[in-house]
């Protein structure tokens, strides 16, 4: 989830909240804070801000390729597995297993895109939401999309990430990796994994609504050309 302030040239990014004058004061008005929190909080704390002027790009990752990157993610902090759990919360580690498991992820990912949608339309935000899938296989497509809601004019730089001027002060941990920072890569770690199979079959509501909504910007792309 990124969020926009004004008509952008270059973006700089950050994943937490900065003063804007602070920032003008730092980068000029020539760029655009970039908020690239994650939480509906974050969201909620910048539409609570007055006078500033918002725009919302709601990315949204396949449900199964998000899960898998979840899992691999609680495997790194060393508390996934049950007896590891035991030894960190105590009677309550029954409850912290079952969040770490495929099929809660599943509702934690519709539940919290939902919100987001709800949040917009509620507060009627202007947005734009598309897949991350969608912005790393077709991101030429993409990026003349998102210009075209920004109202900012396609560059090639925007493709060379390299070029882009932007900055990331927190939050990616591909950030210190150079040669991940050249070009958009795809996680394809979901292809040839099965974590999510399980839950794909319980909950076919969650996964007509990621076809739907993850993918909305490609429809016959393909095919077309």
């Amino acid at each position: 989830m990124s969020l926009c302030r004004s008509r952008p040239q270059r973006f700089a990014l950050f994943s937490f909240p900065l003063s804007i004058d602070i920032f003008d004061e730092s980068f000029g008005k020539d760029c655009v804070l970039v908020d690239s929190s994650k939480t509906l909080k974050a969201l909620q704390m910048l539409i609570g801000i007055p006078g500033i002027q918002l725009k919302v790009l709601h990315l949204i990752r396949d449900v199964r390729s998000w899960t898998v990157s979840r899992q691999d993610n609680s495997k790194r902090k060393a508390d996934f597995y049950l007896g590891d759990l035991v030894r960190g919360y105590g009677w309550k580690a029954g409850g912290q297993y079952a969040k770490r498991r495929p099929v809660y992820r599943f509702r934690q990912w519709y539940l919290g895109n939902r919100r987001v949608q709800d949040l917009l339309e509620r507060e009627k935000i202007p947005s734009f939401q598309l897949g991350y899938e969608e912005l790393c296989l077709h991101p030429n497509l993409l990026v003349r999309n998102i210009c075209e809601f920004l109202d900012v004019k396609p560059v090639d730089s925007m493709l060379s990430l390299p070029d882009s001027g932007s900055h990331v002060a927190l939050g990616n941990r591909m950030r210190s990796q150079k040669e991940k920072r050249q070009r958009i890569f795809y996680d394809n770690r979901w292809f040839y994994r099965n974590d999510w199979l399980l839950p794909a079959v319980l909950l076919p509501r969650i996964m007509r609504y990621n076809t739907a909504e993850v993918y909305r910007n490609i429809r016959g792309v393909l095919w077309s050309r």
